[in-house]
């Protein structure tokens, strides 16, 4: 997939209707550019509002030394819990770093709440989007980070990031940790090898990315809930990167009120076993296909978003260790096991 980052982009001038001209921030025109043929724009109406720290003096950051860690938060009408969200981030002890939200056309308080709080924030932008996985890569097209951290509106990270800055080396490698699940009040979830990615999935709260993983990968916005599942498994099989677990609890996840806790992603698991022949080592393909022969594939889940045609489907419910998204399974032991129901 070609890189997004690597196009050059210039700067453009007035746009007919007004809202945009060639004085402001460099930032609100490219996204313009990005988004002017994109369906969000087919009626060209759209207003982009944007602010931060670089939209007052992006012409200094030429000067400055790229900062080692990206924050991006992506957040939809999110007032309810976006100041704690802020909160956890502008307190960490960490200079260098840089804080980005991109909000999907909020029509609650939360832009006030950006607002309030824009001295410390480097960037932000307010525009309709695709959904939270659309947010995240145009986040990643605004980050300037060496390594890039996706944090929800609902999460808080801990004051982890002095300690996660010592691990951060080899721009090849994904660096991940554990999270603290605040419903179920439990870590999750150690150290993962192919077995355990393919029956759930690391959580994005706990993943430093090096920016050039997304030179050649970005997030599928096909899939609703579980695209940054798929992103894990297809940059697993990229031999170009590896993972490194560290052993630092990164951030609060709140596994209780947000979407993906609820519902499931139908296209995800349409495309489940294809994923796991492309991306996962054989055996764990094999283990898949004797899931799914003896009824044990998660159909019922599929059943009850409407779904049926699915091979494997079962009209029984799915056992607790079929259930193979993060957000919907019990927490295990951190070590690395093949699945007992795999030998």
């Amino acid at each position: 997939m070609p890189s997004r980052l690597a196009e050059r982009r210039e700067p453009f001038g007035s746009v007919s209707g007004g809202w945009i001209d060639s004085d402001q921030d460099f930032h609100c025109r490219t996204r313009f550019e990005l988004l002017r043929s994109s369906e969000l724009l087919m009626q060209n109406e759209v207003k982009i509002k944007c602010g931060g720290k670089r939209s007052r003096s992006y012409s200094s950051l030429a000067g400055l030394d790229r900062p080692l860690i990206t924050i991006i938060m992506p957040v939809f009408n999110g007032e309810e819990s976006l100041e704690s969200s802020i909160l956890s981030i502008v307190s960490q002890n960490c200079n260098n770093l840089e804080y980005i939200i991109v909000d999907g056309a909020s029509t609650d308080g939360t832009l006030e709440i950006v607002r309030k709080y824009e001295s410390s924030i480097d960037y932000w932008i307010s525009e309709p989007d695709l959904g939270i996985y659309d947010a995240m890569n145009k986040g990643v097209q605004l980050a300037t980070g060496r390594w890039l951290y996706f944090l929800g509106s609902d999460d808080t990270l801990r004051n982890s990031l002095p300690a996660v800055a010592q691990f951060l080396r080899d721009d090849q490698t994904i660096y991940y940790g554990n999270v603290f699940r605040t419903g179920s009040k439990r870590l999750y979830d150690g150290v993962f090898g192919a077995w355990k990615l393919s029956r759930r999935n690391i959580c994005q709260q706990a993943v430093f990315y090096p920016r050039s993983l997304f030179e050649v990968h970005q997030f599928d916005l096909r899939y609703k809930l579980f695209a940054d599942w798929e992103f894990n498994m297809r940059t697993y099989s990229d031999s170009r990167f590896g993972f490194e677990f560290i052993p630092v609890t990164i951030a609060n996840y709140n596994d209780l009120n947000g979407k993906s806790s609820i519902a499931t992603d139908v296209q995800f698991w349409m495309d489940y076993g294809r994923l796991l022949r492309e991306c996962m080592p054989r055996a764990v393909y094999v283990w898949f296909q004797f899931k799914r022969a003896v009824g044990r594939f998660p159909g019922s889940i599929l059943q009850s978003q409407g779904v049926s045609g699915v091979p494997g489907e079962s009209h029984s419910p799915p056992r607790k260790d079929n259930i193979y998204p993060d957000h919907l399974s019990e927490h295990r032991s951190v070590e690395e096991k093949v699945p007992e129901d795999a030998e």
